[in-house]
Parts: structure tokens; C-alpha cells; sequence
């Protein structure tokens, strides 16, 4: 109830990104070393569609009587949040679907969604590509796996003069303000139309 009533907003321009990527069979995963529930109340809230990205974050804890008494392990945050990590989950429980479900359990920090366009096989081979999109420094780095091509986004929203340089550094492309997926969503067209 507190997400739904909540003034919190997706940046304009996500849903059609992700149809986009739904149109294309391209997997989506959102990293974050926020709240796990709380990003998923906020997709199921905010999206029209069914389907989202698998969310890969801190999920919360509750005791029987639903309160909340801490974070399940490992605790995420913005310097250890990789794909890696991501990826030795799937790879070790490969064709093994109870497993999963048992791991995910296990490992509440990892939320397969039903219906979400997901990182099901994301293996770590050369013939991958990824377009990593973040808004702090370490997000450049989430991307720590060999993949043909990542191409790194940041959006950067607050004090630009002082962190651009910084920005510039770390990420291909970087979008300054309360920028939307717009620009993101021309990339992806451009580059489907060359490939």
C-alpha cells in the first residue's frame, strides 16, 4: 500500500524499453542495492504489462508476525552488485528447475518473477552483448563477465558540474538531468536496425 500511494515514479519512457526488449527476446535484469519487495511493488504497480525485468537486490526479512527484522544474505550494495554473481547462480542450477526454486529460496536476494523477461541462460561466453545502465559510479562495474559488447549508460541527476568528469570515465554514455529511457530506446532501435 505504502509503494501504490507512494510518489515514486519510473523514468518516463521504461515501459516502452521494455516492450522493446520483450518485442526483441532480449533479458532484462535490474541490479540494485535498494529493496528488492519494494522494486517489485513498484514494477506491479507502475507497469501495465504482466511481464518485468528479474530484480537481483536486497530482499527484506519478516518474522511470523510480519515485521520486518533485517535483510536475507548476502546484502547488496552498490561495489559488490555483479553479474557474476547473477551468473553463477543460473550456471550452477542449469537444467535443474527444483533446484532453482529450492536456491531461490534459499537465496531471497534473487526474485524470479513469473512471466519476466529474464536472464534464464545468461552464460558467460563471448557472443552476448549488454547495455548497463546506472546512476552511480559503481554501476559502471556491474558488468564484470566477458560479453562481446557492453555498452554502459549512466544517468546522472544530481550535482552534474562537480561529477560529470567522473561520469565521463566510467560509462560510454552519459545522460545528464531527469532524463528518460529515450535515449536509450534510440540506441537499442539503431542498433537492431544495423545488426
Amino acid at each position: 500500500e505504502a509503494v501504490v500511494a507512494s510518489g515514486l515514479v519510473l523514468r518516463s519512457q521504461f515501459e516502452d524499453f521494455l516492450h522493446f526488449a520483450q518485442q526483441r527476446k532480449f533479458s532484462l535484469l535490474v541490479f540494485s542495492a535498494g529493496i528488492a519487495d519494494i522494486i517489485e511493488e513498484i514494477f506491479k504497480s507502475r507497469l501495465t504489462t504482466a511481464a518485468h525485468p528479474e530484480i537481483f537486490a536486497n530482499k527484506l526479512k519478516f518474522d511470523a508476525n510480519g515485521k520486518v527484522v533485517g535483510f536475507h544474505e548476502p546484502v547488496h550494495h552498490v561495489f559488490n552488485k555483479r553479474l557474476s554473481s547473477y551468473c553463477q547462480l543460473n550456471l550452477n542450477l542449469e537444467n535443474d528447475a527444483a533446484s532453482r526454486t529450492q536456491a531461490a529460496d534459499k537465496q531471497e536476494w534473487v526474485i524470479d518473477t513469473e512471466g519476466s523477461v529474464g536472464l534464464a541462460q545468461l552464460e558467460t561466453t563471448e557472443d552476448k552483448g549488454v547495455i548497463c545502465i546506472g546512476d552511480s559510479l559503481g554501476d559502471a562495474e556491474v558488468v564484470d563477465v566477458e560479453v562481446a559488447e557492453c555498452i554502459r549508460i549512466g544517468y546522472l541527476n544530481t550535482a552534474v558540474d562537480e561529477r560529470l568528469g567522473a561520469f565521463k570515465e566510467k560509462f560510454d554514455i552519459v545522460l545528464t538531468g531527469d532524463r528518460g529511457f529515450g535515449p536509450v530506446l534510440d540506441l537499442c532501435y539503431a542498433a537492431c536496425e544495423f545488426s
